[in-house]
């Protein structure tokens, strides 16, 4: 199966794409969260991949927003502070940095913002490479006017979790984030 662009460069916790917020706060029928079990989820994994997928009850959408059945999702703020950390730990930094194809000018004129900078605080050496970090987007989305959301939860490049993040923006990242079914999975080396 051929890679995508917007996968060639990817590994598990790099942002591999921008996209605008879904502006509906109805999360079944939002941008991302099509993209994500769409496009995405045929484009970054064969058909025995997906088998090993397990749907997961998105709950924590915000208030007014229905919960979701996802098998490929963005994390929300509870779940972002649970299983991640802001640098300084064990276990999954929620800092990220993007592939190149997220940082590219997209064809509406958007493009993934890469702190880049003089501060070393936004940087993360990765593959012995110093690179910027970047926002991504949650699923959280703490402020909706009618049906319409307005503000949602972001993570910031130096792994703080802010509720304040214009829908608007198209600056911002998306992390996929998937379940796995632990009982089909081979860990550690292939047998052969």
């Amino acid at each position: 199966m051929p890679v995508a662009p917007a996968l060639a460069d990817a590994r598990p916790g790099v942002l591999v794409d921008l996209g605008r917020y879904p502006q509906q706060a109805d999360g079944a029928d939002s941008t991302p969260v099509s993209w994500l079990g769409g496009t995405f989820l045929r484009r970054a994994s064969t058909g025995a991949e997906q088998e090993l997928l397990v749907a997961h009850r998105c709950d924590d959408n915000g208030d007014g927003t229905p919960d979701t059945v996802d098998r490929v999702f963005l994390l929300g703020v509870p779940e972002v502070r649970a299983l991640t950390h802001r640098g300084r730990g064990d276990g999954v930094d929620r800092r990220a940095v993007a592939t190149p194809f997220a940082v590219q000018r997209k064809s509406d004129g958007s493009r993934l913002h890469v702190y880049d900078e003089t501060v070393e605080a936004d940087f993360l050496v990765v593959d012995e490479e110093r690179r910027g970090r970047s926002w991504w987007w949650l699923r959280s989305q703490p402020q909706a006017q009618d049906g319409t959301a307005t503000r949602a939860a972001s993570v910031g490049p130096r792994g703080d979790v802010n509720s304040h993040g214009r829908v608007d923006r198209s600056r911002i990242g998306v992390r996929p984030a998937v379940v796995l079914d632990a009982s089909r999975v081979a860990v550690g080396p292939q047998a052969g």
